[in-house]
């Protein structure tokens, strides 16, 4: 087995834990604050659930209604931040990269077929998410509605609370074409 060189070793120091937390069942560190730019060239953030995290692949899923106008954003515009606060460790991550969105394939078909009935609801809505007023649901739409977020990441930012200022600690991430790490602290 190879030995891991101490930027690998701090990466899995990093990331093993935030994927262990986001991926458990009813963890708060699932919500992930999603940051994108719209048309008009104006910040827009919003509150989207990780449903797949792959550090190995620098890959993250989140589910959403292609109809949805964060989806129009990121057709035009795939540069995002995903922000995710684990308020118990009092650790941050930023991982930002771009977005792409899925309507067909075996990983869209996968993670389709994986959802609960209560989410089916969600999709059969007759109007578009963001559309004033009440919607109807209607049994079979959501199929053609339903899409998969995917975030391919190049950039994380860590910090890291601690008790004593002292013990804070900032990490910025870079994952370089090369496929080499770029790993430097700075100043929280």
């Amino acid at each position: 087995m190879k030995k891991k060189t101490p930027n690998e070793a701090r990466l899995e120091q990093i990331l093993a834990p935030f994927s262990q937390m986001a991926m458990r069942a009813g963890s708060g560190t699932r919500w992930c604050q999603l940051a994108s730019v719209d048309a008009q060239g104006q910040p827009q953030i919003r509150t989207v659930i990780l449903r797949q995290f792959d550090h190995a692949a620098r890959q993250m899923l989140f589910y959403t209604d292609k109809r949805s106008p964060k989806c129009s954003e990121l057709i035009s515009q795939p540069n995002v931040c995903c922000h995710f606060l684990t308020r118990a460790h009092k650790q941050q991550y930023r991982f930002s990269g771009q977005a792409r969105l899925l309507t067909d394939g075996p990983l869209w078909q996968s993670h389709w077929e994986a959802l609960k009935p209560a989410a089916l609801r969600e999709y059969n809505g007759l109007s578009a998410p963001g559309t004033k007023g009440e919607t109807e649901y209607l049994d079979g739409q959501a199929k053609d509605n339903f899409a998969l977020l995917c975030v391919g990441f190049e950039r994380l930012d860590y910090l890291c609370l601690s008790e004593t200022a002292e013990a804070h600690e900032r990490v910025q991430i870079h994952w370089q074409k090369s496929g080499r790490v770029q790993l430097d602290t700075i100043v929280p």
